[in-house]
């Protein structure tokens, strides 16, 4: 299991995840400026010694593909997200990795928790830049996102991959590089500091 802090910035007052559609659930996946506030302080001179030692240990501890880091300390995890600014709408994603080969269908079964997301390193999630960003290019597979703005079984997600790959050139989007594995991750649960 790893822990990740993201952060939905605001943009002209609206959220930047999933802001592309008004009728598609906002994505709330693993892709949404990761530790984006926490190195905002840190690259400020704003973060504490001791925090700054914990986020260089998320940047060791990254778990599969996902290259901005994950921490496998839930307290740890905490400190880092309480230290976030106020309006940065951050979130600690608790995922676990799935899958790190390119056959998604060989995950088998629905999710452990809130959604499936995939994630290709370099690149990002193709959830987010694709059916969240371009939505009328991928308008088969709406019904198939659920309120987090993920995927709930593994064949949508196998189907929407492949779709993805067929769609890149036509929606104007970058096609990930085809020796780059997607991962598939379990979002298990989002945490605020409020809840």
């Amino acid at each position: 299991m790893a822990f990740v802090v993201v952060c939905d910035h605001l943009k002209n007052g609206a959220p930047t995840a999933g802001a592309a559609s008004k009728q598609l659930p906002s994505y709330r996946g693993i892709d949404r400026d990761p530790w984006g506030c926490v190195d905002d302080l840190l690259f400020a001179g704003k973060l504490a010694a001791p925090l700054v030692e914990i986020r260089q240990k998320s940047r060791d501890d990254a778990i599969g593909n996902f290259s901005p880091g994950s921490l496998d300390d839930h307290a740890l995890s905490m400190r880092l997200l309480a230290a976030c600014e106020s309006g940065h709408n951050c979130e600690l994603v608790t995922m676990t990795i799935a899958q790190m080969r390119s056959n998604v269908a060989a995950i088998g079964g629905g999710t452990a928790g809130l959604g499936w997301d995939c994630y290709v390193d370099g690149y990002g999630s193709l959830l987010a830049l694709g059916i969240h960003e371009k939505p009328s290019h991928f308008s088969p597979f709406h019904g198939y996102l659920n309120q987090y703005g993920l995927f709930n079984t593994c064949e949508a997600m196998e189907a929407y991959v492949n779709f993805y790959r067929a769609t890149a050139f036509k929606a104007n989007i970058e096609p990930p590089d085809q020796r780059m594995p997607i991962v598939i991750y379990d979002v298990l649960s989002l945490e605020r500091l409020n809840s």
